[in-house]
């Protein structure tokens, strides 16, 4: 009696574009922050739409956010502001979140999964 196996192809597939979309990876990638904290992020963990809300909001940053107004944050300030308004008790903490589903959504870009 043999054992059949069906859907080998689609798993070979989509190890291969997980292959490619790690590779794609490989290397320092500089990710803009909004691409990082998605809208569906910060829905998730905050009451706010989009990081540029979250950051405007909290009067951590006025009119457009960029790089350089970011930067010109206060960590302390940002903490606190984290902790109020998302589950996260840091910064830090938020950041990682946001880029650990980030990398996920990288890797499994175009991967079909049954």
């Amino acid at each position: 009696m043999a054992l059949k196996i069906k859907g080998l192809d689609q798993l070979s597939k989509s190890l291969n574009q997980m292959k490619n979309n790690l590779e794609s990876l490989d290397g320092q990638n500089s990710v803009p922050l909004d691409e990082v904290f998605t809208s569906n992020f910060m829905k998730t963990y905050s009451s706010f739409e989009s990081l540029d809300n979250f950051l405007v909001d909290g009067g951590l940053v006025t009119g457009k956010v960029t790089q350089e107004s970011f930067d010109a944050i206060p960590i302390d300030r940002l903490d606190l502001w984290v902790q109020k308004e998302t589950s996260f008790h840091t910064w830090t903490e938020m950041l990682s979140q946001a880029t650990q589903e980030w990398l996920h959504a990288q890797v499994f870009e175009g991967v079909k999964l049954k």
